[in-house]
């Protein structure tokens, strides 16, 4: 079974239908592109599955949990996040502040400084302190 799996979903802004039906899923450690024109309803979906959109029907299932009935701020200490890219929200930060930022719901605490640590080694060393300018 895929961890993430989307079925028939449906949502709507106001009386405008802008999901219809969506289904995919996404198995561990894959990766998955979503792709369509301007208004097609990428930012819609992403945001039905994180919980800031009201999806009107279907599923939205993590390890077979439904998280439609979940509050965001619940899906995110499922795993389920959304990293917004282009919009300079934390512009000013650095590659580690941002990483804080992300770690403030795991209730995990003694395992982020080593987490942190591992994915900084995935950044170039020079780049570790630079600000994230998009």
């Amino acid at each position: 079974m895929d961890p993430l799996r989307v079925t028939d979903l449906n949502a709507f802004y106001g009386k405008a239908h802008v999901l219809h039906g969506v289904t995919f899923s996404a198995a561990e450690g894959a990766v998955v592109g979503i792709l369509g024109r301007n208004g097609a309803g990428k930012t819609t979906l992403l945001k039905a599955i994180i919980g800031l959109v009201d999806a009107s029907s279907g599923r939205i299932e993590l390890d077979g949990t439904d998280l439609r009935p979940m509050p965001a701020e619940r899906r995110v200490r499922n795993g389920i996040v959304l990293v917004p890219e282009g919009r300079r929200l934390f512009a000013g930060l650095t590659v580690r502040e941002n990483l804080a930022i992300g770690a403030y719901a795991r209730t995990d605490r003694a395992a982020i400084p080593g987490d942190m640590e591992r994915v900084l080694g995935m950044v170039p060393t020079a780049r570790q302190t630079m600000l994230f300018s998009a």
